[in-house]
């Protein structure tokens, strides 16, 4: 006897161990299947549920993560407009300075320049 046919031996028992332990798990189930009032088939069926549960709460997850991204990379995008819409407020002048050459919000319909100065003392209503 060569060492090729005592593994090939070894190789068919282990197989029909293997094979015998498959039948016995599949007959042990069945029968559970079969008396559906036991408890542990009760569990097997929470089991069922719960992977079921966790299934559809990786799917959400899942989809969290995706949404958590898109905004991320929408906020990165109004970053960016935001630097572009500050250097533009930068670079605007606003002359503050009086002009009369130009013509102004204080003049009147009638081309007399009204004064906007007002006198705070005056008021007593506030």
């Amino acid at each position: 006897m060569n060492a090729e046919d005592g593994r090939s031996k070894i190789f068919a028992k282990q197989n029909k161990q293997a094979k015998q332990l498959v039948y016995n798990v599949h007959s042990f189930f069945k029968l559970r299947k079969q008396d559906q009032s036991s408890t542990e088939y009760q569990q097997d069926v929470n089991l069922n549920k719960f992977g079921r549960a966790s299934n559809r709460n990786i799917n959400i997850l899942e989809k969290w993560v995706a949404c958590n991204t898109h905004v991320q990379k929408i906020e990165d995008e109004y970053c960016q407009h935001d630097r572009i819409l500050d250097d533009a407020m930068d670079e605007m002048v606003i002359n503050l300075q009086d002009n009369s050459d130009s013509s102004s919000c204080t003049d009147s319909e009638d081309g007399n320049s009204s004064d906007m100065h007002i006198d705070i003392s005056e008021e007593k209503n506030i």
